[in-house]
Parts: C-alpha cells; structure tokens; sequence
C-alpha cells in the first residue's frame, strides 16, 4: 500500500501543477492587453526595449475542453531603457484579471463551454531585478 500513495498523490496533483506550469508567449499579446490603457502602453513602448519572449504564469490544463494548453496573466517581461547597452535588469509584471467566454462571447465558469478568455489589463509593477528581496505579486480581486 505504501508503495502506491505516492504515486496516488502524482496523479492527484498534476493537473493542478500543469496548470500553473506557465510558458511563453508572443511578445504581441503582452502588448495588446497593455494597448488598453494607451497613454501607459506608449509611455512603456517609448521607454523600454523588451526581450522577445514574455512568460504567462497560468497555463490551462487538460480540464479546459476548449483552452487546454493556453496561457493567461500574470505576464513577466523582461525591459532595459532604450539604448541601454547590456542585460535586461527590468521586469514588468503585467496583472489581468481574466475572464472565461463561451461560444456566444458570455462570460462563463464552465471550463468545458469555455472556448476562449478575455484579459483586463489591472496593473502594471516595475522593479530592478538587482533588488533582491522586492518582488511584488499582482493584486487579487474578490469576486
């Protein structure tokens, strides 16, 4: 029996681990939910230089009928000022509150009807990645 617990708690705990599994995502997306609040977006377009490949925090797992596979919010990137010659030494987090959608464009919680999200652009932190010790994380919204 002992020998099956552990292997009963992998099975129990993946799909939440692959969940939060994050990945990259097109620089283009980040920036279109950033597009929502365009005098905030032109200001960090104009200022930084970002690398080509923003991290999404979420993943969804294999329990999104629809979605399985796609990445949402919070977004990473990593910027230095334009014209900064070196590593990136800034990280932009952007925060989203996401919305689930089904086929007729209607909010949903039904991971199985849900066929696509749609992201609010919440808020944006910037910190020195030499700062150790300042890591800030999203605001949450109690629904």
């Amino acid at each position: 029996m002992k020998k099956f617990l552990p292997i009963a708690a992998l099975v129990v705990l993946l799909p939440a681990a692959v969940a939060y599994a994050g990945g990259s995502v097109d620089l283009e997306q980040v920036t279109d939910i950033l597009k929502q609040r365009p005098e905030l977006s032109r200001y960090l377009l104009a200022t930084l230089e970002f690398e080509d490949a923003p991290n999404a925090n979420i993943r969804l797992g294999p329990q999104f009928k629809h979605l399985s596979g796609g990445r949402m919010g919070p977004y990473r990137l990593m910027a230095k000022p334009k014209g900064q010659k070196g590593k990136a030494t800034i990280e932009v987090t952007v925060c989203t509150d996401p919305s689930l959608l089904d086929a007729k464009g209607k909010p949903t919680d039904d991971e199985l009807e849900a066929v696509s999200v749609k992201e609010k652009l919440l808020s944006v932190i910037i910190r020195d990645v030499r700062d150790k010790g300042n890591e800030l994380n999203c605001p949450t919204l109690s629904k």
